[in-house]
């Protein structure tokens, strides 16, 4: 190897082998480690094995130091799963990275909440809860409506807005009726709704894309998000945001505010605002590149923010270049569209090929994200979509393309309610 070594740590993310070694490609080059208790990285093995060196690692230290052999430089994870196996691995090789600390507050739902908190950002109400059996006291502790999602969570599984004391139970049965169903709850105020000023295509909550290189925090990108699926159902998102450029600056200094009270020092990172009457409330926090994020971005821009986080991670200054409290990345938006089920459990019967999507205006990819005979279930998150959908419009017609793709969308799957 001539080039300054990068570690990748392997896991489903928002960024994928192939897409690190091309933003590395010529400049770094790359190893990965995987953690070898992990089926789901270690799933990935036959595949990158063929693209560069790989290293399995448990998370005993002396496993850890074997990756020194390789002599990095620096180290990324683009997998939300992998943040806390990667700081650790940072903290035994001495690589810049989010410490174990502030991993921690990124990961954990509750202890992130109490550090914003104590810092004044955002403040809001929250409990945490180890019996299921408690969360309607603590419901009625918070006050309704409340929130109520697993403490170490994402793609918004098993997150439930709950209304009543009757809505906690119905939740604790399901809870208690799921074999697989996680152990440590939060009980969160639920944020007053809002709007997005572009209209009701678009949710009442936007993402800031940071980067962060030794405590200076810089933005790239202000992300509309979709009007979600219920309960909490992710339904895609769209670069650059359609909000006018007065209402921006709040969402950024909130952001970076975010950031400093979580520790946040080196990385890219994904903080979710909520735009409620009130101002805009931080929502969470994660310490990783946004899902989307990169294929959306390039398309509009010169930008490339799989390359962005490599180079914070390998010590290089990234100069974004663009202020988005100021200008647009063009005059074009892209978003991706996932077509969610409705709310409930269903076995997929027949599916359309994606093709009748990409025959629609301004859609240049689509494909399926389910199968035939799949069983889909709103519990399990934002990620059981029935299609992906990548769409292109100006400001004038992306409301009518977004709508009219989702309608074909639904309309190409025959689903079967199940018990």
């Amino acid at each position: 190897m001539s080039n300054p070594t990068l570690v990748v740590v392997h896991g489903p993310g928002s960024a994928g082998p192939r897409d690190a070694l091309r933003a590395a490609h010529g400049r770094y080059d790359v190893v990965f480690a995987v953690q070898d208790r992990d089926a789901e990285c270690t799933a990935g093995l036959p595949l990158i094995s063929r693209l560069a060196p790989v290293y399995r690692c448990s998370d005993e230290a002396s496993s850890m130091v074997a990756l020194g052999s390789a002599q990095p430089e620096g180290i990324v994870t683009f997998s939300e799963s992998q943040l806390p196996f990667a700081a650790r691995l940072a903290d035994v090789l001495g690589l810049r990275f989010h410490t174990p600390r502030t991993v921690d507050l990124l990961t954990n739902k509750y202890k992130q909440r109490c550090a914003m908190n104590a810092a004044g950002v955002s403040v809001t109400r929250i409990e945490e809860v180890t019996d299921p059996n408690a969360l309607p006291s603590a419901a009625d502790r918070i006050n309704y409506p409340v929130v109520i999602k697993p403490v170490v969570n994402n793609s918004s599984r098993w997150t439930t807005r709950c209304d009543s004391k009757r809505d906690v139970q119905d939740l604790v049965s399901a809870i208690t009726a799921s074999p697989d169903s996680p152990s440590r709850w939060v009980v969160e105020e639920m944020l007053q709704a809002g709007a997005h000023s572009y209209g009701d295509v678009l949710a009442d909550f936007v993402s800031v894309e940071s980067v962060v290189q030794d405590g200076k925090v810089s933005h790239f990108c202000i992300t509309d998000r979709l009007a979600m699926a219920p309960p909490f159902r992710e339904r895609g998102l769209l670069v650059p945001t359609l909000l006018p450029r007065a209402e921006r600056a709040a969402l950024l200094d909130l952001a970076t505010a975010a950031l400093s009270a979580l520790g946040v020092r080196w990385g890219v990172t994904h903080t979710e605002i909520k735009l409620t009457p009130g101002g805009p409330r931080v929502i969470e926090v994660n310490g990783r590149l946004g899902g989307w994020v990169p294929e959306l971005v390039r398309r509009v821009s010169s930008m490339d923010p799989v390359a962005m986080a490599v180079d914070v991670a390998m010590g290089r200054h990234v100069d974004i270049g663009v202020d988005v409290r100021h200008d647009d990345l063009s005059s074009t938006h892209a978003a991706v569209l996932l077509v969610q089920p409705p709310e409930g459990r269903f076995r997929v019967a027949e599916m359309a090929d994606p093709s009748v999507l990409r025959q629609q205006a301004g859609v240049w990819q689509a494909w399926k994200r389910a199968a035939p005979g799949d069983i889909v279930d709103s519990r399990a998150g934002s990620l059981q979509a029935l299609y992906a959908a990548y769409i292109e419009a100006d400001r004038e017609a992306m409301s009518g393309r977004l709508r009219q793709v989702e309608l074909v969308g639904r309309s190409a799957v025959t689903l079967q309610a199940q018990q």
